[in-house]
């Protein structure tokens, strides 16, 4: 009895002692986008509104919900903001008449259809739900 009771112990803190593990994540476009490849800092630029367009082509940029999982990880990777910072970021910018923050689509499915459908738009999703339809034009890995 003693001997089970420490195994479920055991059990119970390793399973959430374990570190959280995502996969990773991609910056896609269209496959007859004339972008092929980004770095970090482009993507950090077109994500906070600081460069519209690229390759001589005004993007559409592709967001996901505002206090959605997906989206904290993607900004903490590209410029290193929580999305607290990220969300009072661009309430500042929309109030000054700036600029508007990217659109925010439902998850990651009806991102990929966007870029599919849209050769100027520019989206993240988890690299699980990449397929052929999308050119990959940076991953981030964490």
């Amino acid at each position: 009895m003693m001997t089970q009771l420490r195994s479920w112990w055991l059990i119970t803190f390793l399973a959430f002692a374990s570190p959280v593990v995502h996969g990773e994540i991609v910056v896609v476009v269209a496959l007859d986008s004339p972008l092929q490849q980004m770095t970090i800092r482009e993507v950090s630029d077109i994500y906070l509104g600081r460069l519209k367009a690229a390759a001589g082509e005004k993007l559409l940029v592709l967001d996901h919900p505002r206090e959605g999982a997906l989206r904290e990880r993607f900004f903490k990777q590209v410029n290193g903001m929580d999305l607290r910072r990220l969300n009072a970021y661009w309430a500042r910018l929309q109030f000054s008449g700036e600029t508007q923050p990217p659109v925010s689509l439902d998850d990651s499915k009806s991102v990929l259809e966007m870029v599919r459908r849209n050769r100027h738009a520019i989206g993240y999703v988890d690299a699980s739900a990449v397929d052929k339809s999308v050119r990959t034009v940076l991953t981030l890995k964490e």
